[in-house]
C-alpha cells in the first residue's frame, strides 16, 4: 500500500479533529436528557442496522484526475460501551466504475469491504431558548476506517465528522408508524483515502454533511444525508434499529 505524505499529514489532522471534540454511518439513539460526556454508565444497548452510499470522489493517477463512482453497501452492528461511545463493525460490499485510461481500469469493480469505527455522544440538553419548535439539541461525533481491495487497487478511507443536531419531539404521537421525533443536523467532515494505485485529490479531504433523522419509538431511526467536499460528493442513507 502507497503511504503519502499528503495522506500521513491529512490523517494526522482528521486524528485530531476527532480527539478534540471527537460519518460515517449514523448510530442514533434516544435517551434522557443528559450532559453524555460526564454521565456515562455500564453500556447494554446495542444497534443493528443497513448502510448505503454512493458518490464521486476525485482521485488523481499518475498526474491525471479522475472520478472514481464508488457505491457501498453494508450491515452494521454496535455496542454502547459507555452511554457517550458506541462501538460499530461493517461489512459488505463496495463497488467502483471508471472508464479505462492507460493501464487502469476500474469499470464495474466490486470488493468485499469491512471496517470499524466509533460514535460519541457529546452533549444533550433541552435548553434551546431561540426557537421555541426544537425540544432538543445535540452534539455528536463519528469516526470510521474501512477497507477494500479490488482487483487493480486497494482503498483504505477514515471518515470523521462533527455534526449540531436539532431536535422536534412529537410527545402527542404514540403510533409506531409515524416517527416521533425529528431531527436535522450538519457539521464539519474528514475523508481521508489511501490507495496503492491511486492518489487522492487534495479538494476532496474536507468538507461538510448534513441530513434528517426520523425515529420511530425511540428504537428505530431512518437517516438520509449527504457529504460535499468541493469536487466530491456522497450519498447516503441508514436504516438501525436498537435492541
Amino acid at each position: 500500500m502507497k503511504i503519502t505524505s499528503k495522506f500521513l499529514a491529512a490523517l494526522a489532522i482528521s486524528i485530531a479533529f476527532t480527539s478534540a471534540s471527537v460519518a460515517g454511518i449514523t448510530v442514533s439513539r434516544d435517551t434522557d436528557i443528559v450532559d453524555f460526556a460526564i454521565n456515562s454508565v455500564d453500556g447494554s444497548m446495542f444497534h443493528f442496522g443497513v448502510h448505503a452510499e454512493g458518490g464521486t470522489r476525485a482521485m488523481e493517477y499518475y498526474g491525471k484526475n479522475v472520478d472514481i463512482d464508488t457505491s457501498r453497501y453494508v450491515g452494521f452492528l454496535g455496542v454502547d460501551v459507555t452511554r457517550s461511545i458506541t462501538l460499530f463493525a461493517t461489512m459488505g460490499t463496495m463497488i467502483s466504475e471508471e472508464d479505462d485510461f492507460y493501464n487502469f481500469n476500474a469499470e464495474n469493480s466490486n470488493a468485499f469491504t469491512f471496517g470499524a469505527g466509533l460514535m460519541f455522544n457529546l452533549i444533550d440538553s433541552d435548553q434551546f431558548e431561540l426557537l421555541t419548535t426544537i425540544t432538543r439539541y445535540r452534539l455528536q461525533a463519528d469516526a470510521e476506517v474501512y477497507y477494500a481491495d479490488f482487483e487493480d487497487y486497494s482503498w483504505t478511507e477514515f471518515d470523521a465528522a462533527i455534526t449540531f443536531q436539532l431536535h422536534n419531539e412529537d410527545a402527542d404521537n404514540n403510533l409506531q408508524i409515524f416517527p416521533n421525533q425529528y431531527a436535522i443536523f450538519a457539521g464539519p467532515c474528514v475523508s481521508v483515502i489511501s490507495s496503492d494505485e491511486l492518489d487522492q485529490s487534495s479538494g476532496s479531504i474536507f468538507g461538510i454533511k448534513g441530513g434528517i433523522s426520523l425515529l420511530f419509538t425511540g428504537n428505530t431511526y431512518i437517516t438520509g444525508g449527504f457529504e460535499y467536499y468541493g469536487d466530491s460528493s456522497m450519498y447516503y442513507g441508514t436504516i438501525g434499529v436498537r435492541f
